[in-house]
């Protein structure tokens, strides 16, 4: 039985990880919301999801160095950076987790689930 992919949407806009979240549901995706940016090393071990949406605010926290933090720690688990201004940006995310998801050679629909491993000692490792 194949498991339904999860996305974890990391965004301190509450409007934002809502409206996702809705359209991605539509789309048969899990979807686990995060506000705390602090949080996401706890909610990435917790929740093992298969992608992570990361919201592009500057003034909030460092996109970029989150991103490249989660690649060094676990190189496997694909990450996109977004900035939601209109329901032109959603239509054209779904289309980049869609590209993403394929690459990965998860099937259309319920995909299912990758192995990921966690690159420091430290860190658990985290399969699916």
């Amino acid at each position: 039985m194949k498991k339904i992919v999860k996305i974890l949407i990391v965004d301190d806009q509450p409007y934002i990880r809502a409206l996702l979240s809705k359209e991605l549901i539509k789309e048969e995706y899990r979807v686990v919301n995060l506000g705390a940016v602090e949080l996401i090393w706890e909610r990435i071990k917790d929740s093992r999801p298969d992608l992570v949406l990361l919201g592009f605010h500057p003034e909030n926290y460092d996109s970029w160095k989150i991103i490249n933090d989660i690649k060094r720690r676990v190189p496997n688990l694909p990450v996109l950076i977004y900035v939601i201004k209109s329901i032109d940006a959603i239509n054209s995310l779904k289309q980049a987790i869609n590209k993403v998801l394929d690459d990965k050679n998860f099937p259309p629909g319920k995909r299912s689930i990758s192995s990921l491993s966690f690159k420091q000692d430290s860190q658990p490792v985290v399969s699916g």
